[in-house]
């Protein structure tokens, strides 16, 4: 049977949940499938496995830390960071919207946010912590009012289709 794209992420998760405390499997898929806890609140963290240069679905739109682990490598990239990458796209991975959905590759995102397993858990609270600051509170609210806006557009437009062609 052919793995599905989260089974195949398994190994990396598997890995953060060792090395990083106060982490859990998240309940709520739709918003990412791992979750650390700071100061006691959860905040939701992609973690990717990737076999390539190329890092696949990206949801920018979520603002949350991305950590990709690559060949014995962890890159943590906070979620202010992970917008403006994917903001540089002309549109997302089968989507108009980079936001929603993009994909970018490890040149892009630079050797900045590369970390060894002794690094990732202070480099993952560090990075969840960033994104929270007063100064990257606008951009959270962006992410926030656009993925409200696709909802609406969403069902605005299966209203419309739906009314023409039934």
């Amino acid at each position: 049977m052919t793995e599905s794209l989260r089974q195949k992420g398994q190994k990396a998760k598997d890995r953060f949940i060792k090395l990083v405390t106060n982490v859990r499997r998240s309940n709520d898929f739709s918003s990412g499938d791992t979750e650390v806890n700071i100061d006691g609140v959860w905040f939701h963290v992609d973690v990717k496995d990737c076999t390539s240069n190329t890092i696949n679905q990206i949801r920018a739109i979520r603002y949350q830390t991305l950590v990709i682990y690559f060949d014995g490598v962890w890159y943590v990239i906070p979620p202010q960071e992970v917008v403006r990458l994917v903001g540089q796209r002309t549109r997302g991975q089968h989507t108009e919207i980079p936001f929603e959905c993009a994909a970018l590759t490890l040149n892009q995102i630079g050797n900045v946010y590369r970390c060894s397993d002794s690094q990732l858990a202070e480099r993952v609270y560090a990075a969840i912590r960033m994104g929270q600051q007063e100064q990257f509170k606008e951009v959270k609210k962006i992410m926030d009012d656009l993925y409200a806006d696709l909802i609406k557009l969403r069902e605005r437009t299966k209203s419309s289709v739906s009314a023409i062609l039934e």
